[in-house]
C-alpha cells in the first residue's frame, strides 16, 4: 500500500489480495460519508493499463482489477472508483472494476495551530504545527502570503509539524496561509505581531502573538530585558482573585494589582442582562493542589457550586515561577517568570435562549494611581491591535500588568472556537459600579451557546519598568489628559 496522506486515507491497493481483504472487512454502512479521489488515468493501449495521477509515484503504471470498461474510455480519462459494483458518479459511463482506491473522510481537512519564523524580504524556514497534513509531504501544497512555500518536510513521527522554504517580499501578495492535501484544503488569515516582537522573539503569525527570548518574556512585545527583582510576585488570596505585588523598595511608582473573575452573566441580542452570577455567591471547594519543585510550578483546582442551580464552575490557578511553554487548545502559550494562569471551565449552564451570549468578566485593577506635576494621571491601558484581542496591558507609573489570552476556547470538551474578547464599555452598568480609585479594566470573554461546557485560559504577569523613558505619557501644559 502506498503512502496515506490523510487519516483515514486508505491508499492505493496494489494486489488483488489486498483489495479482497479490504472489501471483506469494509463496513458499507455510512459509505456515503467517504469521498473518492480520482487517482489514476486509463491508458488506451494494448496493455489496457492505468497510470497514477498523484503522489510520489505519479506517472508510473498502476495495477487495475476491472470487470468491464466501456469502449469509449479514452487515454488519460479520469477513472471513477467502485466497490461491490457501486459506481460513483462520473462523466465516464459504464465503468465497473476493482481499482486502486484512495479515500478519506470528508471532515479531515488540514488544521493549523501555529505558524512561526516568517522573515519578510529574505528566505526563511517556516515551521507550521497542526494536524491532518497526511503522511507523505509530496501530497502537501503550502501557500503563504500568496507564494508557494517549497520543499515541505515533516518533523518527527507524528506528522503534526512541517517545515517549508519561503522567500516572501516586503509587500506580500495576500494575507493568508493555505494548505492543501490532496483535495482537502484550509485557508486562514495571518496576523503580524505587535512591533514585530522587537526582534527579540518568534512571532506566531496565526494569532499575532510573540514568544519572547527568556528575560524579555514579561513584555507582550519583547520590548526590554527585565531582571527577576523587577517581577511582581503572585499570590492567590481568594478563589477567583489574585494579587501581583512587590515588597522590594524600588525607586519610582510602585503599584499592586488585583485580577480575577468577577461576574458571569448571560445577555440577549440587545445586550440586556438576563442572568448574572457574582463569584462571591459561589460555594467553593478545593479539590487538588500540586507543587512541582523541579519545574517551579504550583497549581490549585477549585470547584464551585451555586445554590439550587445545576451550573458548576471549575477554576485552575497555575503559578509559574520560571519561564515555560504551556499548551491550551493546541496553542503554545509562553508563561513568563512569576506569571499566573487561570483555566476556567463552566459546566451545564442553563440557557434562557439559544441565541444569547455568555460573558465571563475579568476585573483587573491597580490599588492606586499617581499624578504628575501637570495633574495628569500616570496611568494607561491598551489592548492588542486587530479584530481579536489576545493581550491587554495596564500601566501605572513604572508598574505594568500584562494579560495574555489564548486565541481559542474549548466548547463541549472537543470543539475549538476562536476567542472573542472585548473590553467592557464605560457605560455598562458593571463598569459604573466599580470603585473610582485606581485604574480598572474589565476584560470580557463572549461565548456563544454550548451544550456541556466551555474552557478559557488567560495568563497574567506584572513587572516594574527600568526608567521613566518607558512611560506612555508626557507632562506638558498642552496635554492634560490620557485615556
Amino acid at each position: 500500500m502506498e503512502a496515506t496522506p490523510i487519516p483515514p486515507f486508505i491508499g492505493a491497493f496494489e494486489t488483488e489480495d489486498m483489495y479482497q481483504c479490504y472489501y471483506q472487512s469494509l463496513n458499507m454502512i455510512g459509505y456515503e460519508s467517504f469521498r473518492f479521489w480520482q487517482g489514476v488515468s486509463y491508458n488506451n493501449s494494448n496493455s489496457d493499463g492505468f497510470t497514477r495521477n498523484n503522489g510520489p509515484f505519479k506517472g508510473t503504471p498502476s495495477p487495475l482489477y476491472k470487470s468491464t470498461i466501456a469502449p469509449d474510455v479514452t487515454r488519460s480519462s479520469n477513472i471513477l472508483f467502485n466497490i461491490n459494483d457501486r459506481v460513483v458518479s462520473s462523466t465516464v459511463e459504464n465503468v465497473k472494476y476493482c481499482t486502486p482506491l484512495i479515500t478519506f473522510y470528508t471532515n479531515d481537512t488540514p488544521t493549523i495551530d501555529s505558524v512561526i519564523n516568517i522573515q519578510f524580504g529574505q528566505a526563511s524556514l517556516v515551521t507550521i504545527k497542526g494536524n491532518h497534513f497526511g503522511k507523505d509531504h509530496s501530497y502537501v501544497l503550502i501557500l503563504i502570503y500568496g507564494q508557494q512555500c517549497k520543499s515541505p518536510r515533516f518533523i518527527g513521527e507524528s506528522n503534526k509539524q512541517i517545515t517549508c522554504l519561503l522567500d516572501v517580499g516586503l509587500k506580500p501578495q495576500s494575507d493568508n496561509i493555505m494548505i492543501r492535501v490532496a483535495e482537502m484544503f484550509t485557508s486562514i488569515p495571518l496576523k503580524q505581531c505587535y512591533k514585530d516582537c522587537n526582534n527579540r522573539g518568534l512571532c506566531d503569525f496565526l494569532i499575532g502573538s510573540c514568544q519572547c527570548e527568556i528575560g524579555y518574556d514579561p513584555h507582550v512585545d519583547c520590548s526590554s530585558l527585565a531582571n527577576r527583582y523587577q517581577l511582581l510576585t503572585t499570590t492567590v488570596f481568594k478563589i477567583t482573585t489574585s494579587t501581583l505585588s512587590t515588597s522590594q523598595p524600588i525607586r519610582g511608582v510602585i503599584v499592586n494589582f488585583t485580577t480575577g473573575v468577577q461576574i458571569i452573566r448571560e445577555i440577549d441580542q440587545d445586550n440586556s442582562i438576563i442572568r448574572s452570577i457574582s463569584m462571591d455567591s459561589v460555594s467553593w471547594t478545593q479539590v487538588n493542589q500540586t507543587q512541582d519543585n523541579l519545574t517551579s510550578f504550583n497549581e490549585s483546582i477549585f470547584h464551585g457550586t451555586i445554590n439550587n442551580q445545576s451550573t458548576k464552575i471549575q477554576i485552575k490557578i497555575g503559578q509559574f515561577y520560571n519561564t515555560t511553554i504551556s499548551t491550551f487548545a493546541g496553542e503554545d502559550m509562553q508563561m513568563p517568570s512569576n506569571s499566573l494562569k487561570y483555566t476556567i471551565k463552566i459546566i451545564d449552564w442553563v440557557w434562557s435562549s439559544p441565541y444569547n451570549t455568555l460573558q465571563v468578566i475579568f476585573h483587573s485593577r491597580s490599588d492606586s494611581v499617581e499624578y504628575d506635576e501637570c495633574g495628569v494621571k500616570k496611568a494607561y491601558r491598551s489592548i492588542s491591535p486587530g479584530n481579536q484581542v489576545i493581550w491587554t496591558r495596564i500601566q501605572v507609573g513604572r508598574t505594568l500588568l500584562n494579560c495574555k489570552i489564548a486565541s481559542r476556547m474549548i466548547i463541549d470538551n472537543s470543539t475549538m472556537m476562536p476567542s472573542k474578547i472585548t473590553i467592557l464599555r464605560d457605560d455598562d452598568a458593571l463598569s459604573q459600579q466599580i470603585y473610582n480609585q485606581g485604574l480598572n479594566l474589565l476584560t470580557t470573554f463572549n461565548i456563544p451557546r454550548f451544550s456541556e461546557s466551555v474552557e478559557l485560559d488567560p495568563v497574567f504577569n506584572a513587572l516594574i519598568l527600568d526608567d521613566d523613558s518607558n512611560l506612555p505619557y508626557q507632562c506638558t501644559e498642552k496635554k492634560k489628559f490620557l485615556f
